[in-house]
């Protein structure tokens, strides 16, 4: 048999859909600002970068390890889109196996805020942003 409701449970219903919608809203930015932190950390900007000192080192007769630098804007661009590409600022080390006959690769970029960072990478089989540092910075050496 239905009957009325009891007094006063209208009001109990509109507060525990108001409780309700509420802890709703408060969960979705939770995890909103959660998802924020897996967003890919902020890119290198080309424009912030002065310049790039790069070397490669390899364990063969003659191999010439002198650093170089380079302030040309082509080869800077080149250099921050490979960081943007794969998500990486800051020092950076992406190291493969070591084995004989591998190569390694030396990057220090200043920024124009005085900053500087400093990657490395090399080994047999570094991951995919050593693998594009390592090329880049090889045939800025074959220049």
């Amino acid at each position: 048999m239905r009957g009325r409701a009891p007094a006063g449970e209208p009001a109990r219903r509109a507060r525990t859909k108001t409780r309700t919608s509420a802890l709703a809203g408060a969960l979705a930015l939770a995890v909103s600002v959660g998802l924020a932190g897996c967003a890919k950390p902020a890119a290198v900007s080309a424009s912030d970068i002065e310049q790039v000192t790069y070397a490669q080192y390899q364990a063969l007769p003659d191999f010439d390890t002198t650093p170089r630098t380079t302030t040309d804007r082509a080869d800077i661009e080149a250099f921050a889109a490979i960081l943007d590409e794969y998500g990486k600022s800051g020092d950076v080390s992406d190291q493969g196996d070591q084995c004989s006959g591998s190569r390694s690769t030396t990057v220090d970029y200043a920024m124009t805020d005085g900053s500087a960072h400093h990657i490395e990478v090399g080994g047999c089989n570094p991951g995919d942003f050593g693998r594009a540092v390592d090329e880049l910075v090889s045939r800025w050496r074959s220049r």
